[in-house]
């Protein structure tokens, strides 16, 4: 764009910036329509996960791009460029070599290693908050280390990388299957602990929420490719048990259970390898480590007393007017806290039943965890919108 001026280089940028660093469409455009009054440019911005289209003043360009994980700190650095541009203090070309340095960028705040023991820990975490014994939990995280390799390595073929989901899965429940064949586990849990950064349950929030907000194409197109990686995980997941259950017998006995001591540790191991894994600052971790705490412990409660389906509603609504007034002391984007907190709500692990029941034939199961979860899902949307509603947080992200 070197013909474009500053200004549209500039908006064009923040939107490429903000779509790489994880943004929902609908406070990507809301956070560029706020940019665009504050410089008194005419704009109009059109996201979906996979394209952007952009008209400022004069100027139109229609860029491909592709869905992005959650970088929060990139989003803290893009959104703080956006603020001081809404606030007028910050000039356009300073802005503008502030963005192309934050370009240049490219790796995180973390290492590859560090990152890869944070997936370890998240999933032997996520299998004790699931009621899996240590000896599970272990398990968990070791597939999960294997698997981090695994991805890294089909990545890198783009024909492989539209196959990891499925072949990452099936590996996953095989190597599970196997593993019942010498302790007394449950392997689908195993598998699922495993698998549950890649269960695509915030795609699905998300989605539901860009349609709440009105972006219908965008909300579309991301429930779309959710449910296409869900259902890549349940079949290739199942595929891998069937195997393993046709080689070996598995272990006969009870399963023991997580003992309740270990819920407190595994949920604030679960904030700290969330803090990684979103490529937060760490400056942001005790308040990534609260919001967990707020999300779980509040749709606990809320679940006894209104129920399963919308239990987790009333702890997202909790999280959210956290969030929001964290977003307002530190003036910071509401997400910092809010994308790893409802981390530990949202219904992949329902949605990956139901897939698994529907492919093993149990067609009423597997419409019945189905329509959970969407249920628990447009809880989730309700929850947050009505936290907006009552205290925002000032500002889109």
């Amino acid at each position: 764009m070197p013909a474009a001026p500053a200004t549209t280089q500039l908006i064009v940028g923040l939107a490429q910036a903000l779509h790489e660093s994880g943004a929902p469409s609908h406070r990507l455009e809301d956070t560029l329509e706020a940019v665009c009054r504050a410089l008194d440019v005419d704009g109009v911005i059109f996201s979906t996960p996979t394209s952007l289209v952009l008209q400022v003043d004069s100027h139109a360009y229609m860029l491909r791009v592709s869905p992005k994980e959650s970088n929060l700190s990139r989003l803290v650095a893009v959104d703080a460029l956006g603020a001081a541009l809404s606030r007028n203090r910050l000039s356009v070309e300073t802005a503008l070599s502030r963005l192309k340095l934050l370009k240049l960028q490219k790796a995180g705040p973390y290492p590859a290693p560090l990152m890869a023991i944070a997936l370890a820990l998240s999933s032997a975490m996520a299998d004790v908050l699931l009621g899996g014994p240590p000896i599970e939990a272990t398990l968990a995280g070791a597939l999960a280390a294997l698997l981090s390799l695994l991805s890294g390595r089909m990545a890198g073929n783009p024909h492989h990388a539209r196959i990891a989901h499925l072949v990452s899965a099936t590996f996953v429940g095989l190597l599970a299957g196997l593993a019942a064949s010498s302790w007394a586990l449950s392997p689908e849990r195993a598998a699922l602990a495993a698998l549950i950064l890649f269960i695509p349950g915030l795609t699905l929030t998300t989605a539901i929420a860009e349609l709440a907000s009105g972006h219908l194409s965008a909300g579309s197109a991301r429930l779309a490719g959710g449910a296409i990686v869900l259902l890549q995980l349940g079949l290739g997941c199942a595929l891998g048990l069937r195997i393993a259950g046709a080689v070996v017998d598995p272990v006969l006995g009870p399963v023991a259970a997580a003992p309740p001591w270990l819920h407190w540790p595994a949920l604030l191991a679960a904030g700290v390898s969330f803090t990684i894994l979103f490529q937060a600052r760490k400056a942001d971790l005790i308040w990534i480590v609260i919001a967990s705490v707020v999300a779980l412990e509040g749709s606990g409660l809320a679940i006894e007393l209104l129920g399963p389906l919308l239990g987790p509603g009333i702890g997202a609504f909790f999280l959210a007017l956290f969030s929001n007034a964290h977003a307002r002391y530190r003036d910071l984007p509401a997400s910092v806290t809010l994308v790893p907190g409802i981390l530990l709500l949202v219904p992949g692990t329902v949605g990956f039943h139901s897939i698994q029941a529907l492919s093993q034939a149990r067609t009423l199961e597997g419409l019945d965890s189905l329509i959970e979860m969407l249920v628990v899902a447009a809880a989730l949307v309700g929850g947050l919108l009505a936290a907006n509603a009552v205290f925002s947080a000032r500002r889109p992200l």
